[in-house]
């Protein structure tokens, strides 16, 4: 499976928001590239949405499927001051509880719960490795 990160940000995260996809993209596209899921879901597009108050409302949540391309569009609100003020460790936090999050509403979109579980287990390996180096 493929996995791919961008962003839609606003001036004041892109610091953190590039920190934490240098960090977290190559883990994700390395432990998922053997993987297959039993839906035949072949991409996986993750997009946090970072903007502050005076943006968001304009951009939606979305979590929907491309069966054409079997590919999966995740876009999802972390909050701006939030992030904005948090240090390194906790914006990795954050993203991966995004990541955890798109995961949950997979649900909606009719991805099954051992697809959902493969996945969650994928970023568990991903957050260990981030967070627990020696262990």
């Amino acid at each position: 499976m493929d996995f791919f990160m961008s962003a839609e940000i606003e001036a004041g995260v892109g610091d953190g928001v590039r920190f934490t996809r240098e960090k977290i993209e190559p883990l994700m596209i390395e432990l998922l590239k053997d993987v297959e899921l039993e839906s035949g879901l072949r991409g996986w597009f993750f997009i946090p949405i970072v903007l502050s108050e005076r943006f968001i409302a304009g951009v939606p949540e979305v979590v929907k499927v491309d069966r054409k391309n079997k590919a999966l569009d995740c876009r999802l609100h972390i909050d701006y001051e939030t992030f904005k003020e948090a240090g390194e460790y906790k914006q990795l936090v954050m993203m991966a509880d995004a990541i955890d999050r798109s995961i949950g509403l997979m649900d909606k979109v009719k991805v099954g719960q051992v697809d959902q579980d493969v996945l969650r287990g994928v970023l568990n390996k991903v957050r260990n490795k981030l967070f627990n180096p020696n262990g």
